[in-house]
């Protein structure tokens, strides 16, 4: 906090080192004794760091209370505010609610002392940074600078508060303003530094967005090449049918629709039943051989898209709704090609080619058609 006593830490080191050779019943008087002081400042009016109930009705609390707020100039009374704010600042998280207070009350005295109510501002700024309300605190700390120009500290501070709100920018901004603003004082090394650590961030969070933006485009032109393909060989693209849920589809990958269904199915499934390793671990009955398997397509089952839909975006895609039937198609042969279904007049690509392998003595082919 901004504080006269700076080094009230420092002297409180140098006194227990000057002190660190008394016998072990020095420390243990000198214990007992700042137990009892530490007893005596809690339980003190000048220490309370709340109010207890019906502090009204107590003359010494009502006193004290009138001192605070009516005795004295706006400055001395902005000043006992500021004091008060800092000491419930250090006492603990659980009291930053009341330290804001005690800022807000400081800065209503409206006291002619600029550097005073920088710091009114700038310590409760720090509070509500503290507390996360970050853009509170920037509106703390802009009011602070604009008070107080010269204070490098608060550059710093308001800063951090922009870089919690992911802006890198602001933040450099603020940085930039505090050197220009403090061009002859050694402590702008400090802003220097910061501003220069930002600044890598941001060129690294840039270059990922860069990098996002740019896959994502490669990912588009990749499609739009493969749909402009398909329908160079005729193929009709439709749009995306299957919504597989909590079901897991299975891809195969192939550079060429001249592979055969079995080149493939062959890598999962097994030919006979003595090939017990190559069985699926989820086929607990071992019903999914070669042999036993069927696949199906079904005819025209999506809407067909236009010959230029793929360059408009999903919601204005132009549909050519098919007026031919939906049937099922038994795959003749497993050593039938992709191409052999692809070329067929009544295939609908829904987006991606679907089909559906099935276990001719699986209780689910029975209900599949269903």
């Amino acid at each position: 906090m901004e504080n006269s006593n700076e080094n009230l830490n420092e002297n409180s080191n140098e006194n227990s080192n000057e002190n660190s050779n008394d016998n072990s019943n020095n420390n243990s008087n000198d214990k007992n004794l700042n137990d009892n002081s530490k007893e005596i400042e809690l339980n003190h009016p000048l220490f309370m760091t709340e109010l207890p109930e019906n502090w009204d009705k107590d003359p010494t609390l009502s006193a004290l209370q009138s001192m605070i707020y009516d005795e004295g100039t706006p400055k001395e009374r902005a000043e006992n505010f500021k004091q008060r704010g800092n000491d419930l600042f250090n006492s603990g998280k659980k009291n930053y609610h009341s330290a804001i207070q005690f800022y807000t009350d400081g800065l209503k005295e409206k006291c002619e002392d600029n550097e005073l109510n920088a710091f009114l501002y700038s310590n409760r700024g720090l509070v509500q940074f503290k507390l996360e309300n970050f853009r509170k605190s920037i509106e703390d700390f802009k009011q602070s600078i604009q008070l107080n120009p010269k204070n490098i500290k608060i550059y710093y501070r308001i800063s951090q508060a922009f870089l919690a709100l992911d802006k890198f920018q602001d933040a450099i901004d603020w940085l930039s303003k505090g050197i220009q603003n403090n061009l002859n004082d050694p402590k702008i090394s400090a802003l220097k530094k910061e501003q220069k650590k930002i600044e890598e961030k941001l060129k690294e969070k840039n270059e990922a967005m860069k990098k996002k933006d740019r896959e994502a485009f490669l990912s588009t032109s990749k499609q739009r090449n493969l749909q402009r393909l398909i329908m160079r060989k005729g193929w009709r693209l439709g749009e995306k049918v299957y919504d597989f849920g909590d079901r897991y589809p299975i891809s195969f990958k192939t550079s060429t629709e001249n592979h055969s269904f079995f080149a493939h199915l062959s890598v999962m499934f097994p030919q006979i039943n003595d090939q017990i390793e190559l069985f699926a671990p989820w086929d607990v009955n071992k019903r999914y051989l070669i042999p036993n398997l069927e696949i199906w397509w079904q005819t025209n089952i999506s809407n067909i898209l236009s010959q230029n839909s793929f360059k408009k975006s999903e919601k204005s895609k132009k549909l050519k709704k098919s007026k031919k039937l939906k049937k099922w198609i038994k795959i003749s042969s497993l050593n039938d090609t992709l191409k052999s279904v692809l070329d067929n007049p009544d295939y609908v690509i829904p987006e991606l080619p679907v089909f559906h392998i099935l276990a001719k003595n699986s209780p689910f082919y029975s209900t599949f058609f269903n």
